[in-house]
């Protein structure tokens, strides 16, 4: 769900250059400006790079998951190097220079502006959900780590409880909450106390504790199947299968 979210909000931005450019780029262009570094700031660096590297650095390179990463990437940055070509030319030339693949045009300035798409609202508004938990989930780990019951992030079990709309959308995104979160394990419970009600989201109740299991030498993800294979004792059983695929 995380790829088809990012990919979706850069559609927020591709016409507003379209429009800005076409009314002057002489004066709009601080504007287009501000839409390229906001996006490469805050919904690339601050969040979804941040998500993926698990992927990237960890699942096999051919797997599902770390492709989906690769595609989102690749049409992401396809998108943005022809956006900012008329205003940061030769940085544009040179990050083309660079893109993978054959029968490209030999500059983005001869590529043209990617064809404008309509933006799903219903999974923008979904995306949005979503980031507002994470808000939550992160302000509780914060407080956590404040209290010294966790280090980093990954030395975390978060446990959840929403009320019934939010639960099911938390259901649905239950296989990616994890990666979004950037924490070990995530599970959902009954009966947690007030004290766990979230003073950001007041819907959602948050209880942050100490991570199952071990911790794996590889990924850096606590699993209570680490120790499991004794060729590699330090290994989870998510990890195990790539390596052994990598022949190691």
């Amino acid at each position: 769900m995380i790829d088809p979210c990012i990919w979706n909000q850069i559609l927020i931005i591709q016409p507003q250059v379209y429009r800005e450019l076409g009314l002057g780029i002489h004066e709009y262009f601080h504007h287009i400006v501000q839409h390229l570094i906001n996006f490469c700031a805050v919904d690339l660096s601050a969040l979804y790079l941040d998500i993926v590297k698990d992927r990237l650095y960890c699942c096999a390179p051919a797997s599902p998951e770390r492709r989906a990463a690769q595609t989102a990437l690749y049409d992401i940055l396809d998108t943005l190097v022809r956006l900012m070509a008329p205003i940061l030319s030769f940085m544009a030339e040179e990050v083309w220079s660079h893109l993978p693949g054959d029968g490209r045009a030999a500059s983005p300035l001869l590529a043209g502006f990617p064809e404008e798409t309509g933006r799903d609202e219903a999974l923008a508004a979904r995306w949005e959900r979503l980031l507002s938990v994470r808000t939550a989930v992160t302000k509780a780990l914060e407080d956590a780590r404040q209290a010294d019951r966790i280090g980093h992030s990954l030395d975390a079990r978060v446990v959840l409880e929403g009320a019934d709309a939010l639960r099911s959308l938390l259901d649905e995104a239950a296989p990616t909450l994890p990666a979004l979160f950037i924490v070990s394990q995530v599970e959902f419970g009954r009966g947690l106390g007030t004290d766990a009600v979230s003073p950001l989201l007041p819907e959602l109740k948050v209880r942050v504790e100490r991570a199952r299991g071990a911790k794996c030498e590889r990924c850096w993800n606590y699993n209570e199947h680490v120790g499991s294979d004794a060729t590699h004792p330090g290994l989870c059983d998510r990890c195990l299968p790539v390596v052994h695929a990598l022949g190691a």
